[in-house]
């Protein structure tokens, strides 16, 4: 993403791998290390740190398809998505699959969409390409990555980040979004509220809720719930890792699913 680095600065990314610890959760590996800028409070997902038995795949599609920086380390996959490190650790034992949105600008869903068609088939609702979330003020497409990830471009009209030229792998923000799927709902977004400090979106429901804000949200629905928008594939527990940039250090393990939700 050559482009990007003037909207945020010039950053060096995360050169190591992660490996799963007993709990099952993902882990750096022993003797790496990290050098970053420091990150910005309240923009989005600073790490993702997923799993996949596709690297290779997902090398050619971040980097050549969509125009992100990536680089191996120890046979994993990181991927610079704007603002956002997405970690891949390579597994063989499975197949995983995850919800991830990315923040573009309030203007550009449009173009995005056209961009994006050149690239990829678009996931459809019924006839429409474009999905507009009336009650967040949003409207999203949908598509998917070789792994199977259901990916998100969403323009939050509520955010005021609107900008000139025509849409680019540039304009692809950041991480706000990551799907988390569990058995009861309603205890996961008890545990986000005591432990990270984190409320409610616009959304709390049995088996669906938003939990953070605009730049950054956990998406909680029940296991094997048809995820949206085409309703075709049940959701599943895959082990992820994810880091909220927030001015106060918090930290959710929830390890009955080998997730890690920090703030930092």
């Amino acid at each position: 993403m050559k482009k990007g680095y003037s909207r945020f600065g010039r950053r060096e990314f995360l050169r190591r791998g992660f490996t799963v610890g007993a709990a099952g959760l993902l882990e750096p590996l022993a003797g790496t290390e990290e050098v970053s800028d420091s990150p910005k409070p309240g923009m989005g997902i600073s790490d993702l740190r997923l799993q996949t038995s596709k690297v290779n795949e997902l090398e050619s599609f971040y980097r050549d398809v969509i125009g992100m920086q990536t680089h191996r380390n120890s046979g994993n996959l990181i991927v610079e998505a704007g603002a956002t490190r997405i970690t891949f650790e390579a597994v063989s034992d499975r197949e995983p699959f995850y919800h991830m949105a990315f923040n573009i600008p309030e203007n550009k869903l449009d173009m995005a969409r056209h961009w994006q068609k050149q690239r990829t088939d678009l996931i459809r609702r019924g006839k429409s390409e474009v999905i507009h979330f009336s009650h967040w003020n949003a409207r999203s497409i949908f598509f998917r990555d070789p792994a199977g990830n259901l990916l998100e471009y969403i323009a939050r009209h509520d955010i005021e980040n609107a900008v000139g030229g025509e849409f680019s792998s540039a304009d692809i923000l950041y991480a706000s979004e990551i799907g988390l799927v569990v058995d009861d709902v309603a205890k996961i977004v008890a545990a986000a509220k005591k432990d990270l400090n984190l409320g409610i979106y616009r959304d709390n429901g049995a088996n669906f809720a938003s939990i953070g804000d605009e730049h950054a949200l956990l998406v909680v629905v029940k296991r094997d719930r048809k995820w949206f928008p085409a309703r075709e594939r049940s959701a599943k527990v895959f082990p992820l890792s994810a880091t909220i940039r927030k001015p106060k250090a918090r930290s959710l393990v929830m390890s009955e699913y080998s997730y890690r939700v920090s703030t930092n």
